[in-house]
């Protein structure tokens, strides 16, 4: 029987002087932007600000509601049923209403609370932009728009992303704990799937060593399998029973303490031909051109360029994915794109996925995918980056 290794967790939580200085940042922002306050209401975006972290997101019966102001701390405005959990965050005030109240969903005593604020500009911001959205009704932001006016709304979606960028130190480490935790459960696989031959049978082994390491969960998983390859990387796994000269993707995004991780892994079955190891091969090399383009001052397009020249010396084309990686923290999949046309500049702190896809014969594709922090002299490994050789199920 495999020995399931648990690592050594980084503390949960943050100190409060992380909190005060995101709230700062903000803060800043909103003053140079003439921003009076900035709405918040999604899971990720509240955590980040107040260190307010549940899985009751998940129910959509309940909004939830943090107010930044241009000075002070964040006031929350909740359903009753997270006051006294939210007592615990950092929030200078918490507010509440008794919750479902379907015909006011805490619109009034929000519009209560932007109305108490010194409102010198007239202008609230919130996420509105891409890669974000504003989890209430649209109906109920309707109403608050009308019981703010001649209060207006900018979006700051832009401002928010690009400091949720920059992880600190405790938010990476954080991160490669979830990492750690499932590059482990995943070179142990090919011992750990016993007599289990369907994609869903060898993910769910995967997914208790997963957690049997350390993990909180693993929210995230999507697996595809095929002669040589795979049609979709995005699928959730299917009772498919692997056969000889099949390859298996399996992508991950482990979470702990709210942060994930997000990469992948191929798996190969006996007889496999040599253009599906080639490829594997070209793969491991766009990855290590990506890594060592990941450096300050570099763009996001400049690590897609690396990976994509790798490939196409290689004589690959991309596989259709749009990107080859993406950012990574309190969501699976984070800004910025690793892709042509993105322009945002890499600093210390970022933590990526570099995911270099290419196409394969009859419509298949293969990908792989491993995450980095960029740190002040180039980049290091969060996950445990796998061979050029693909892992063997199967093989005595």
């Amino acid at each position: 029987m495999t020995r399931r290794v648990k690592f050594n967790p980084p503390p949960r939580g943050f100190e409060r002087a992380e909190f005060e200085a995101r709230a700062a940042a903000l803060q800043q922002t909103m003053a140079r932007e003439g921003w009076d306050a900035a709405l918040f209401t999604t899971a990720a975006d509240i955590c980040y600000f107040t260190g307010f972290l549940t899985r009751f997101f998940l129910s959509p019966t309940r909004p939830w509601f943090v107010v930044i102001p241009a000075k002070g701390m964040p006031v929350a405005v909740a359903p009753r049923i997270g006051e006294s959990a939210m007592t615990n965050a950092y929030l200078g005030e918490v507010l509440c209403w008794q919750s479902p109240q379907p015909h006011d969903e805490g619109v009034s005593l929000l519009a209560d609370v932007v109305h108490g604020l010194p409102l010198a500009h007239g202008v609230i911001a919130a996420p509105l932009g891409a890669e974000s959205t504003m989890r209430m009704p649209q109906n109920d932001f309707d109403k608050l728009r009308r019981l703010l006016k001649p209060v207006t709304f900018a979006d700051c979606s832009a401002a928010v992303s690009l400091q949720r960028m920059k992880k600190s130190r405790a938010e990476i480490d954080k991160i490669r704990y979830a990492a750690q935790t499932t590059s482990a459960a995943f070179a142990a696989l090919p011992q750990t799937i016993g007599n289990a031959q369907s994609e869903i049978e060898i993910c769910r082994a995967f997914e208790v060593d997963v957690l049997s390491r350390g993990a909180d969960s693993l929210p995230y998983l999507a697996a595809a399998s095929g002669a040589g390859g795979y049609d979709s990387v995005i699928t959730p796994p299917t009772s498919r029973r692997l056969q000889n000269g099949d390859v298996m993707m399996i992508d991950a995004g482990a979470v702990y303490d709210g942060y994930y991780c997000d990469f992948c892994r191929n798996y190969a079955m006996p007889e496999q031909n040599k253009e599906t190891t080639r490829a594997h091969e070209s793969l491991y090399e766009s990855l290590r051109e990506g890594f060592a383009a990941a450096r300050p001052g570099k763009s996001a397009e400049d690590v897609w360029r690396a990976m994509d020249d790798s490939l196409q010396r290689a004589g690959y084309e991309s596989g259709g994915g749009g990107r080859f990686g993406h950012g990574v923290g309190l969501q699976l999949t984070e800004p910025p794109s690793l892709m042509r046309g993105d322009n945002a500049e890499l600093k210390a702190g970022y933590v990526l996925a570099l995911e270099p896809s290419l196409s394969m014969p009859g419509n298949s594709l293969m990908v792989r995918e491993e995450n980095i922090a960029v740190t002040e002299i180039g980049a290091e490994w969060l996950s445990d980056p796998a061979r050029a050789e693909m892992f063997v199920f199967g093989d005595d």
